[in-house]
């Protein structure tokens, strides 16, 4: 089982859009999960109406990235087991239908890994937006993987952006969830990966 959580803050189009692309999935053993931090656009109720299967939480607009993610991870370790897994996924993104089953078998190919996802622009030319995070730490620098085109997956990354972002259960019960009492905001999804990292957990991207 994948539970898929979304954090959301209006931009309703943008989520109905990622709905539909979760909908017409090969893979079929998900959850979606929506925390609905304070919208004012009646996202709440469309994405009820439309896909009433959805688990949606409620915040007040002061949760955030990361408090509206860390709610959703304790909302699901509650009932998922340790061969589940978490699907941290921005609201603005698309993808193909093959996407959560390619997430699934990459993990489970590199050890039960943490696995990020190439991101695209959606406008031409495409260019790659995030191919994995390298950190230097004695300069205190972030810099870009190198996108390969004839190379499936990438292993040689430091952490990863949230964007889409399977996370083994197993993994969150280990290091624990998203720190959202220190990174309220930014740079939640990197502290996530440089601790799972740190604790020996493989992380590459697709």
């Amino acid at each position: 089982m994948i539970y898929i959580v979304i954090a959301i803050h209006d931009r309703l189009a943008a989520t109905l859009e990622c709905l539909d692309c979760i909908a017409k999935q090969s893979y079929r053993d998900y959850k979606v999960v929506v925390i609905d931090d304070g919208s004012t656009d009646n996202s709440s109720p469309v994405i009820a109406a439309k896909y009433p299967e959805t688990l949606i939480l409620s915040g007040d607009g002061n949760l955030w990235w990361t408090g509206a993610m860390a709610k959703g991870v304790e909302r699901v370790v509650t009932e998922s087991a340790d061969t589940d897994y978490i699907l941290s996924l921005n609201n603005d993104v698309t993808f193909a239908t093959d996407y959560l089953a390619r997430l699934v078998q990459t993990s489970q190919q590199y050890g039960q890994a943490v696995v990020g996802s190439l991101c695209k622009d959606v406008l031409p030319p495409h260019d790659v937006l995030d191919a994995g995070i390298t950190m230097n730490w004695y300069k205190y620098r972030y810099g870009q993987c190198t996108y390969q085109p004839n190379q499936a997956v990438a292993t040689n990354v430091d952490t990863i952006s949230g964007r889409g972002v399977l996370i083994p259960i197993s993994v969150i019960k280990r290091i624990g969830n998203f720190a959202a009492d220190s990174l309220p905001h930014y740079g939640a999804d990197y502290e996530f990966g440089f601790r799972a990292k740190a604790a020996g957990v493989p992380l590459v991207v697709d």
